[in-house]
């Protein structure tokens, strides 16, 4: 495991700004703080060369993978990607899935999506084989992707455009899970229309998948809505399953510590990133806005009327007293539940 703290936000400032002004004659002259930057760099380059006898640790693997994402991102050069692919494949052998979790958080921090650098996310969304790893990705690049259109949701629909291209034309499913999960974890309702019917290209594997890694540590009002318009999609007569969308939906009263449930509003694009950051802009229009809250008990009340005609409609064996039960609330009998 890498010691993150050992190596502030300020360090990845500073070195991708460094790597940045490497491409730009004479501007380094002109910013002397970035000066003792140049002996971190010029190690990593030789460190990646091969050229020293010296042991190339976590800590070093992961800084030489962010110095090539941000020259490729920088300089939009399409003729670094297959060495891009080839450095973030030898880095999913080298750094385990929590620190290049953290990698993707510190390259998301320093590349300014304004001016076209959050390829630099691509490796991390495209090429990581664990799910947790891309569905951050996801949510990163969702998030912070222009607008297009003045379409507040330019980066969500990107994503699950994607995520689509590739459970369907690529047949990669896994992928397709992580980013969708990244989507969920956004927790903005306004994502979830986007979201219908992708249960449908994620085939039986994938429904599965998406129920086991589709989680986090809290209640978003928004994830409830999304497994409840699965169940309520749901077609028993034509051999379709209740289990996958009523099991997940059960799970979730249990996942949050302190059995809150949120309905949150993004500010899409975040300004986590920008350059021109304009700090009263973003207290006066934070990236995330709690709009409202609401007890498990509460939430529970307020969707028990969807919950009851899902009993009332579906065929034996019932899961729905399942789900009820993990609510909080009476089963009851069948027939007269939604009485």
């Amino acid at each position: 495991m890498i010691d993150w703290d050992a190596y502030p936000i300020e360090h990845w400032i500073k070195l991708s700004h460094y790597v940045k002004v490497l491409t730009l004659p004479g501007v380094l002259d002109r910013l002397p703080h970035l000066h003792a930057m140049a002996p971190v760099y010029d190690r990593l380059m030789v460190l990646a060369s091969h050229e020293s006898p010296d042991p190339i640790s976590s800590i070093d693997h992961a800084q030489i993978f962010f110095v090539r994402t941000i020259e490729y991102a920088f300089s939009g050069d399409e003729q670094r990607i297959a060495a891009l692919a080839e450095a973030y494949n030898d880095l999913t052998q080298r750094v385990d899935a929590s620190d290049r979790t953290q990698l993707l958080v510190r390259v998301a921090r320093v590349v300014d999506s304004s001016r076209g650098e959050l390829s630099a996310l691509l490796p991390f969304m495209y090429q990581d084989p664990d799910y947790a790893v891309v569905s951050t990705a996801s949510l990163h690049y969702a998030t912070a992707l222009p607008l297009k259109d003045e379409d507040p949701l330019t980066g969500p629909k990107w994503c699950i455009w994607a995520a689509q291209h590739h459970a369907l034309e690529a047949g990669d499913v896994d992928m397709a899970v992580g980013m969708i999960s990244g989507i969920l974890a956004l927790g903005d309702r306004r994502t979830i229309p986007i979201l219908d019917k992708c249960w449908e290209w994620l085939g039986d594997d994938g429904q599965a998948l998406l129920a086991q890694h589709a989680c986090t540590d809290r209640i978003d009002a928004s994830t409830v809505e999304f497994w409840l318009r699965w169940l309520e999609d749901v077609d028993e007569d034509a051999g379709e399953d209740l289990g996958i969308p009523a099991g997940a939906l059960a799970r979730i009263p249990a996942i949050s510590p302190n059995q809150v449930v949120r309905d949150v509003r993004r500010r899409f694009p975040a300004p986590y990133n920008l350059i021109d950051l304009d700090p009263d802009d973003v207290q006066q229009n934070p990236p995330v806005q709690i709009v409202h809250q609401w007890s498990i008990e509460e939430f529970a009340r307020v969707i028990e009327p969807r919950l009851r005609w899902l009993y009332v409609r579906e065929n034996e064996p019932a899961v729905m007293p399942m789900v009820l039960e993990a609510w909080g609330l009476e089963v009851g009998n069948q027939q007269a539940s939604f009485s």
